[in-house]
């Protein structure tokens, strides 16, 4: 669950905060007045986040997986072992 906390109480933590969600702490959101205005989260979870986003947002790359996901389910497997063995 993330933290939620006002501008005004992040500022004097904020070298504390960076360190924890860079090592893969819980996001921050940070408030104004009350109201959400951003969220603070490490570069990893961030990076994350955008590939996620990019390949949801790919047509071709959804068809792809929910192709694999079929194939999955009707057990049209190739064993590992398979794929790497010299020929």
């Amino acid at each position: 669950m993330p933290k939620i906390m006002s501008v005004s109480k992040v500022q004097p933590e904020i070298f504390k905060l960076l360190k924890d969600v860079s090592s893969g702490g819980e996001p921050v959101i940070i408030t104004k007045r009350g109201e959400g205005t951003a969220v603070l989260i490490g570069e990893e979870e961030y990076k994350s986040l955008i590939a996620t986003i990019e390949v949801l947002s790919s047509p071709e790359l959804m068809e792809s997986i929910r192709e694999s996901e079929k194939e999955i389910s009707e057990g049209k497997l190739i064993p590992y072992k398979k794929v790497f063995e010299k020929t």
